[in-house]
């Protein structure tokens, strides 16, 4: 490459396949993403940080679409800073309004350029940029309901792209998506108002457990695993907590042990004083009944009642405390209000005698 005076430069290259080029001044930001294919003869020009291309549409398709995500960016950002620095909290709101319809009206426009670009020409490589595309780090066309679109795009590149570095990034990219996409299945299955799967466990003292079956007001599921001795410690100490702030209220804990054997969970239970259900799920079949309940990482805590209906389900135990203390208060309130409708109704009745 050469630099003359004015900063104006040459630079040569030959390809017989089609290359993708990003172009930095100071290896961060990437003001311009070239697509070169064999023959294009492209020059690239800036004003005042504003660039052009010429000799390549599908650079200058590219480049005009990443310059309005990068502005739209300044703009949220600078509504957003507007909002979380405001001190009053009637104009906060509004302005919090204002910038959430900015936010959904550019989004929308963005969605239908770049879906419009992607669909027609699905084989350019320049469709990977398009495609992933974010503004405030949320995907521009999200997998989740643009699957047959990804599809399409992944066949149409393999043809002409299967060992260019971009594609396989992207190739990447799509695992991570689908593996995303399979967990938030697997999530699904146990939701908050749903029954948990009917299942039998024999405890690590030989125990017989039915779920649902444990007649108590409130069933704990504990999922964990074999992770970190000090985050085990943890949650393990304020699960105890927890229990015995409940269990006067009617709390049933069971605990799953993920990966460890019956022997580790004894010690461990031994060491702690841990007074509730204690159940091991070493082998594979034992693991993949987390399927069941909606388990894909740990820790989780499904709260249910007697009959199996998960009330909550969290990765962090004070949700669930807090839960309870919110049943347990208006379960009061609802018991003094009976309280005082018996008192009344037997006042009632003696007046009457």
């Amino acid at each position: 490459m050469r630099i003359n005076s004015s900063g104006e430069g040459i630079i040569k290259l030959k390809t017989s396949l089609p290359s993708v080029i990003a172009l930095s001044n100071d290896k961060k930001v990437f003001p311009i993403v070239l697509v070169v294919k064999p023959g294009d003869r492209i020059s690239i020009s800036s004003t005042n940080g504003s660039w052009e291309v010429s000799g390549s549409q599908e650079s200058m398709k590219l480049m005009k679409f990443q310059s309005r995500v990068v502005n739209s960016d300044k703009l949220l950002k600078k509504l957003r800073n507007s909002y979380e620095k405001c001190d009053s909290l009637e104009i906060k709101d509004s302005l919090y309004k204002n910038y959430l319809s900015a936010r959904d009206s550019i989004l929308n426009v963005l969605k239908q350029d770049a879906l419009r670009m992607v669909s027609s020409t699905p084989y350019n490589i320049s469709a990977i940029f398009l495609i992933t595309a974010r503004i405030e780090n949320r995907q521009i066309l999200p997998y989740n309901d643009y699957k047959e679109l990804y599809r399409k795009v992944d066949t149409s590149l393999s043809h002409y792209y299967s060992d260019n570095s971009l594609y396989q990034s992207f190739k990447k990219i799509i695992k991570q998506f689908q593996l995303t996409d399979s967990l938030r299945k697997i999530e699904s299955r146990l939701l908050v108002g749903n029954s948990i799967p009917q299942q039998s466990f024999i405890s690590i003292k030989g125990e017989n457990i039915s779920l649902p079956g444990i007649w108590a007001r409130w069933i704990l599921l504990d999922f964990w695993g074999a992770g970190s001795k000090l985050n085990n410690n943890l949650q393990k100490k304020e699960l105890k907590r927890l229990f015995e702030k409940h269990k006067k209220n009617g709390l049933a804990v069971v605990s799953f042990g993920v990966g460890l054997d019956s022997a580790q969970i004894t010690q461990m239970t031994q060491r702690d004083t841990l007074s509730w259900y204690q159940v091991s799920l070493a082998t594979q079949s034992d693991i993949n009944k987390l399927k069941e309940y909606g388990v894909v990482e740990l820790p989780t805590y499904i709260l249910t009642n007697r009959y199996g209906t998960v009330i909550a389900k969290a990765k962090d135990i004070d949700v669930i405390d807090s839960k309870i203390d919110s049943m347990l208060h208006v379960y009061k309130r609802w018991l003094l209000a009976r309280q005082k409708a018996d008192t009344l109704n037997r006042a009632d009745t003696f007046k009457t005698k």
